[in-house]
Parts: C-alpha cells; structure tokens; sequence
C-alpha cells in the first residue's frame, strides 16, 4: 500500500528537523517548498490538509507557467514559488502568480521580470539562480558572473534579490555535492558583501528529494522536494 502523502510530508520534516539539529541549527531555518510539477489539484489538496495537520505552512513550487497560474489561482491560501525555466515572454504571468521566483538564471529573464514588476508596479522577489557545477544542461549565472550579475542588479531597481538557488547536475555523488553546496553558500556571502543580495539573512535554494539533507548540512534555507512527498511524478504528453 503506497504512503500517503501525510506520512510522507512527516518523514520529509523529519529528515529536515535531524539534519538542521546535526548542523547545530534550528529546524525552522529551513523553509520547505513541495514541488508540484505535474502533480493534480487533489494531491496539492491533500498536500495542503496535511500541512495544515501537521502545523506547517504549505509553500508550493511549480515548473511550468500555466500550471502556476491555474493552481495559485485554485489555491490563494498557499504561497506559491516559480522554480521552472522562464521564457521572457511569460515573464508578467510570473510576476502576477508567484512570491518568489527563483529561476533567474540570466540577464534576459532578470531584466523581463525587472520591466514587468515596473509595469505591474510590484516589487517581485527573486533567487538567482547559479549554475554551480557549471552543467551544461542547466540555466544559471556561473560563479564567474559575479561583476556580471552586480551590474545588472544595480539596474533592476523594481527586484528584490533575497539570495540564490542552484540544481546540481545530474549523478553527481555525494561528496561533490557536498563541495558544490558548500561552495553555493560562500558565493551567496559573496553576493551579499557586495550588495547584490537584498535580503538578511540571504536565502540558499537548494537540495531535492534525495539529497536535501547534504544540503541542510551545507547551509541551505530553502529545499525543494517533490518525489518525497508525492511519489514518483506522472509524466505528461502535451
């Protein structure tokens, strides 16, 4: 019999709370985000009575523009995050749906969201998005791109950047992750100290299903888990 999604959101806090506390921080350092790619309206329901169970307030994250769009527009009570790869000409759907995007991952996508929070007249929080381990696959500034990302974010008055976000590439085994996340927190405290990075503390995205503990451990605040919570993700054919 498959676990039900409120089992699974218990065993998710658990691995959050037992990694924060093995990092000598607190548990509620870290804000859990369900990412929702694909996943119906019945299972963010169930997603969303099982936090209000357990005490905990549900953050969703989704992939794709028109899904985000729809679900916040079903569920206004939960926050809901951008996390997907972001075409310029989606860019006001975003602004209007999410509290947080946090896939800027170049100047196109940090300078189409600056100009429609302008239009809209809505100060939009961003992550920008690094391309860490330099995956070819993958959207993202790469750590070289700091003079790059602080010249842009000087221009983006309507932008609000509260830290960074990473998706490690594919395979990759555990220690070096460990060394990417590690070095994902030195860049945000680099960012910071320069004044790109807006927020305080800086928030640090990263870490999914099978690895957001090494990422707790690392320095995350925010992980983004969905397989953990709603089982494997059905795949779609539009």
């Amino acid at each position: 019999m498959a676990s039900s999604i409120k089992e699974n959101l218990k065993s998710v806090l658990a691995r959050i709370e037992n990694a924060a506390k093995a990092a000598g921080r607190p548990p509620n350092d870290i804000k859990l985000v369900a990412a929702t790619k694909t996943q119906s309206i019945e299972q963010i329901a169930e997603y969303k009575e099982a936090c209000r169970f357990l005490g905990v307030q549900p953050i969703c994250g989704e992939n794709y523009v028109q899904e985000l769009v729809e679900k916040s527009r079903i569920f206004p009570e939960i926050e809901w995050h951008f996390i997907g790869r972001l075409q310029r000409n989606k860019a006001a759907l975003v602004v209007q749906s999410a509290s947080l995007i946090q896939s800027v991952g170049s100047v196109k996508v940090l300078q189409a969201i600056n100009e429609q929070a302008l239009r809209q007249k809505t100060r939009t929080q961003i992550l920008l998005q690094i391309n860490i381990s330099k995956d070819p696959a993958k959207d993202g500034f790469l750590p070289s791109e700091l003079e790059v990302i602080a010249v842009e974010r000087g221009t983006a008055a309507w932008l609000e950047v509260c830290g960074v976000m990473t998706i490690l590439e594919y395979g990759l085994d555990s220690t070096k992750r460990q060394l990417f996340y590690s070095q994902m927190c030195s860049l945000a405290a680099d960012l910071k100290c320069r004044g790109t990075i807006d927020q305080t503390p800086a928030q640090i995205s990263m870490g999914m299903s099978d690895d957001f503990d090494v990422a707790i451990m690392a320095g995350a605040t925010i992980v983004r888990v969905g397989t953990a919570i709603f089982g494997q993700r059905q795949s779609i054919t539009n």
